[in-house]
């Protein structure tokens, strides 16, 4: 049982078939071993299904920066330094070739929910591996990878894929599509049930159980890959510019605007939010930086920090 329990992944299951007398001892020695969610179920045979549980502390991936705050710090408590490779799989080079099968081609997009791994390959396709072993779970066509409006996150328990001025919703379990919503965002923030999709000229809300929009507003700010909307809690980010604003993410409503010409210049960025504080960026000189903290409840500048 010890030696079942170490091979498994985290959420991997074990079925075992044993004799109905023999059942109360296996049960018991899958418990001492660590595993959880014993069952006995009774078809042709007696089996034993045991889970082993996922470790607390361990975290995910959702969007380019970790998650829809923009910190690209992740919260995980079992990292340590890599001392050995887990597993290696397929060609690296991020090219097109179709007759190599969908998993060819390097990562181009890249993100993780609850043991799954999903990547954007060169191929084309969306890949999904099991991120303790590397297997693939399954593939789907994700349209033109190199597309620059491709862009890939988790929202809640859903994966977001944008292209081909649509994004489809999936299941992260199974790959199958759920719903198309039409948008074309060059960013996409995911949330609990809710994504946000920016473009230049439009920022809208979507409620991914129906694929209604909620809300949207049409300011023009140029590109907003360049500095893309940040969000944590019910709240919304976005620097239009000069224009600091923070929206409510149910309804879009402003809930405090400000402009930060003269705290932040023309130049800086917003890079995250991190409790009460939006922490913003930008280039002195070739090798100097600036960095900003100001309040996330109403905007004020708080401290700043240069290297």
């Amino acid at each position: 049982a010890a030696e079942l329990g170490r091979v498994l992944a985290p959420a991997g299951a074990a079925c075992l078939g044993t004799s109905p007398d023999g059942a109360r001892a296996v049960e018991a020695a899958l418990a001492q071993a660590g595993l959880a969610d014993i069952r006995t179920v009774k078809l042709s045979r007696t089996w034993i299904v045991a889970r082993k549980l996922r470790p607390a502390g361990m975290d995910d991936w959702t969007h380019p920066s970790h998650g829809p705050d923009g910190n690209p710090v992740s919260r995980d408590q079992l990292i340590e330094p890599p001392d050995t490779i887990r597993w290696v799989t397929g060609p690296t080079v991020p090219t097109s070739r179709p007759d190599m099968g969908p998993a060819y081609g390097g990562v181009l997009k890249m993100a993780s929910l609850n043991g799954r791994n999903f990547y954007i390959l060169g191929s084309g396709h969306l890949v999904a591996r099991d991120g303790f072993n590397g297997l693939i779970l399954w593939t789907r066509p994700a349209g033109s990878a190199h597309e620059v409006h491709t862009r890939l996150v988790v929202a809640g328990d859903k994966i977001c894929m944008s292209g081909n001025k649509e994004v489809q919703i999936i299941d992260p379990a199974s790959g199958s599509l759920i719903r198309t919503i039409r948008a074309d965002p060059w960013v996409m923030v995911g949330l609990t049930n809710r994504l946000v999709a920016a473009d230049q000229r439009t920022v809208g809300c979507f409620d991914l159980t129906t694929g209604a929009l909620k809300w949207a507003t049409t300011n023009a700010w140029g590109r907003p890959d360049g500095c893309p909307p940040v969000a944590t809690g019910n709240r919304l980010y976005i620097l239009r510019g000069a224009d600091l604003s923070a929206s409510d993410v149910e309804t879009g409503a402003t809930l405090w605007k400000m402009d930060v010409t003269n705290s932040l210049g023309a130049s800086a960025r917003l890079h995250f939010v991190q409790g009460d504080l939006l922490m913003f960026r930008k280039s002195t000189t070739e090798t100097n930086m600036q960095f900003h903290a100001l309040s996330a409840k109403d905007g004020s500048p708080l401290w700043t920090f240069a290297t």
